[in-house]
């Protein structure tokens, strides 16, 4: 019967210092090269770890983005419509 091993994408020692270099302001593509990794590596990485935040996209005219379902809910509720009506 073979017997697997899981292999080790991160060591202990990378993910403290990752973690420590993002929190201390340096960029994903920047850890990611430096580890060899790539950027969606790392971000994967980050999120398990709880500490990645991603980027709030903003208009042309630098306004928060509103997403069309808070849209529709808004304009649901000004019209008093239910969620099956809209």
């Amino acid at each position: 019967m073979a017997t697997s091993t899981k292999t080790v994408n991160y060591t202990p020692e990378q993910t403290t210092k990752m973690v420590a270099d993002y929190a201390a302001g340096v960029t994903v593509e920047t850890i990611a090269t430096e580890l060899g990794k790539s950027a969606r590596s790392i971000i994967a990485k980050l999120s398990r770890e709880k500490v990645y935040k991603a980027k709030e996209y903003k208009t042309k005219t630098g306004d928060t983005v509103v997403k069309k379902d808070e849209l529709a809910d808004k304009i649901g509720a000004m019209l008093g419509a239910t969620e099956p009506e809209m």
